[in-house]
Order: C-alpha cells, then structure tokens, then sequence
C-alpha cells in the first residue's frame, strides 16, 4: 500500500514527465487527496482536568510514640512502670550521643510518655494504667477524629472541583466512580443553588 506521501510524489513526478499537463493517474490523484485528509490531525476534545490530588493522613511518629508506650504501660503498677520510664531515660541519653538521632522525635514523645504516665500513677496510688480511663487519650483521640474529618472534608472538595471541571468539558458522564462520590453529588447540587441536576442527581 503507498503512502499518501509517496502517491503525492508519484503525481509531482507524472506532472513534470508530462510537462505540466493533466496527471495521467486521476484514481492515484483522488486517493492521494483522501488520504491527505485522513493523515490530516483530527480535531480533539478538550482534555481532562488533571486529577487534584486528595489530602492523605499525615504520618506523625510522635503519635506513633505514644501509643507504643501506651500498649507497653496497659495494665502496669507505678513500680513496674518506673522500670519502663528508666528505660526510656537511658534510651534518650544514648541517642543524644549520636547526631543523626538528634532529632527523634518519636524517641521524644515515648520518654514525654513514660513521664506523663508515671505521674498519673503516682498520683492514684495502688491502681494500674489503663488508656481506656485516661483523660488524655480520650482528650487526642477527639482530636485526631475532628482532624481527620476536616481531611475528609477537603478530599471531598477537591473532588467536586474535578467533577466541576469535567461537567464545565461536558465529560461529567466519562468519570470514574470513586469512594465518596454519593457526598460530592450532594456539594456538587449544593454549588448549584440545590437544583436538581440531570448529570448529578438523574
């Protein structure tokens, strides 16, 4: 099969051995003007937005030093746990002797742990820890709930913004279905005044 590019050749070299006069080959004239415009770039839609990357949960290795030291210390008198704390206290000198652990955080947090926890048992004396009465974990553990719903609240915004943009390129219908999707329809509706929306609520 010839190219249209070698057609077009085939005719510029009849036109010139004819010396200018009608091309001798019309059927190769023709295919090679079909084929001139299938060769030609067809028009493109827009292309869709780019995904917006969703928020993702923080790694907080001081949070992960507290909870080691919580599962540790469960169900520990104050003398048991003054062995733990002793620990602890011997670990942090030896990492202060190094410079690469200078910066420890979790390391930090498990000795401010040990410490905090010691305190609480000497002043209940005779009782164990136990995290599920402690005030504090009970106290981070609302917050660390109120902090992961406002991620989920900003996962679920960047995702209308996508669902928008598509909408905005008549593409809404070619998306993905993604986990939450049912709560981005209703900010999605809510964005537009709550009317109904055949692309969103059909």
């Amino acid at each position: 099969m010839t190219t249209p590019e070698l057609r077009l050749s085939i005719r510029r070299v009849a036109v010139q051995r004819s010396g200018g006069g009608p091309f001798p080959y019309p059927h190769l004239e023709a295919e090679a003007a079909d084929d001139h415009a299938l060769a030609a770039p067809a028009h493109r839609p827009p292309s869709a937005p780019p995904r917006v990357a969703a928020p993702r949960e923080p790694v907080d290795p001081a949070r992960i030093g507290r909870r080691v030291v919580r599962r540790r210390a469960k169900g520990m008198d104050a003398g048991r746990h003054r062995g733990g704390l002793e620990d602890a206290r011997f670990d942090a000198r030896q990492a202060s002797r190094h410079e690469v652990l200078a910066d420890d955080v979790r390391g930090r947090a498990e000795l401010a742990e040990w410490e905090r926890i010691d305190q609480l048992l000497a002043n209940a004396p005779g009782t164990v820890y136990d995290p599920e009465t402690d005030g504090f974990v009970h106290a981070e553990l609302a917050a660390e709930a109120a902090a992961a719903a406002r991620r989920a609240e900003q996962r679920e915004a960047a995702r209308a913004d996508e669902l928008q943009a598509l909408r905005e390129l008549g593409t809404l219908d070619q998306a993905e279905s993604a986990e939450g999707d049912e709560s981005v329809r209703d900010e999605l509706t809510r964005r537009a005044g709550w009317y109904v929306q055949a692309d969103v609520d059909g």
